[in-house]
């Protein structure tokens, strides 16, 4: 659950008017479109600095924060299916197929 304060500094946050600024930090990337409350325009010269520092190469047009995150969730389905299957690897001397299947089986109609 959000606390009141957190409510409340979101709820500012997104009930002011909405900045909209097209950047392009460098010749040969695209320009962005970035959206910020009012309030942060005071810091536009840090934020657009900020913003310039994160795009690292010409060959990765996202901002380098955004792009590790991508790849990290893409890899994800591929962890948790190694882990599944060393959990059920582990436990296979421990339990009945039957049981094993119950909780690390398909959760869906095939």
């Amino acid at each position: 659950m959000w606390s009141n304060e957190d409510r409340n500094f979101i709820e500012t946050f997104y009930s002011e008017e909405i900045y909209v600024v097209y950047y392009r930090p460098f010749e040969w990337g695209p320009a962005y479109r970035l959206e910020m409350p009012t309030l942060l325009t005071k810091k536009i010269d840090h934020i657009l600095a900020g913003f310039k520092k994160a795009l690292i190469s010409p060959d990765i047009i996202e901002p380098y924060p955004q792009f590790l995150v991508d790849k990290l969730c893409k890899q994800m389905p591929i962890a948790l299916q190694a882990v599944m299957e060393g959990t059920t690897n582990a436990l296979r001397q421990e339990f009945e197929p039957d049981l094993l299947r119950k909780f690390f089986g398909a959760y869906r109609t095939r």
